[in-house]
């Protein structure tokens, strides 16, 4: 259940913040569709092809990274008194983590603001391993890490084989439960075609 929950709706909002980023990013969209196009060659995206979009990868980390779903959702209750930094924490406390602003904090990575997929190349790491929490950290990070992650490449990869976004709208991330766009994304879809004029549909993500 935990699984099948998780898999849905925190799957569903990164992705859609995906998007409007790679819609406000042209270059980095174009990055990625040519690693789609490359690796599956005009055909349906499926597991054993995961591995090979690795900038497709790293534009959804990216994109987690900076509009994490679970923004504060984090929590952990103290096995004893203890300091941190100027704060002395009791015993049984319940200490909350917050993604948001671990995720924006300058002395983790350069220019935490700008949507930069290239932080997560393996061979140049820019991100300390605890510095990214999206799906927690640590021994009790979220047990469907790498379902979610499987899951949101097939569907962008599926998505960008056909289409190209612009932004129509500029989302209010509002932090209920999960973190949301209020009033949804406006977003435009032009699909890609070899010959003839591109349909073009303007979509709410919500």
């Amino acid at each position: 259940m935990t699984i099948f929950l998780a898999g849905h709706e925190t799957t569903a909002l990164g992705l859609s913040f995906w998007a409007w980023l790679l819609a406000e990013n042209p270059s980095a969209m174009l990055h990625a569709q040519n690693e789609v196009d490359r690796v599956l060659a005009g055909q349906p995206s499926s597991y054993e092809q995961v591995a090979g979009l690795r900038c497709l990868s790293w534009s959804l980390k990216e994109a987690l990274r900076l509009y994490p779903p679970a923004s504060s959702l984090i929590g952990r209750r103290t096995l004893r008194e203890v300091e941190i930094g100027e704060w002395r924490i009791t015993k049984s406390a319940i200490v909350r983590i917050t993604p948001w602003e671990m995720h924006r904090d300058a002395r983790w990575l350069p220019e935490p603001a700008r949507f930069a997929p290239e932080r997560f190349d393996e061979s140049t790491p820019l991100i300390n391993r605890h510095s990214f929490m999206a799906f927690g950290t640590g021994p009790r990070a979220c047990i469907t890490t790498h379902f979610d992650l499987t899951e949101m490449t097939l569907i962008a990869a599926y998505l960008l084989q056909r289409f190209s976004f612009q932004s129509a709208s500029r989302p209010k991330p509002k932090l209920e439960v999960l973190l949301i766009p209020e009033g949804g994304i406006a977003l435009q879809l032009i699909r890609r075609s070899k010959a003839g004029n591109p349909s073009l549909w303007t979509i709410l993500l919500t």
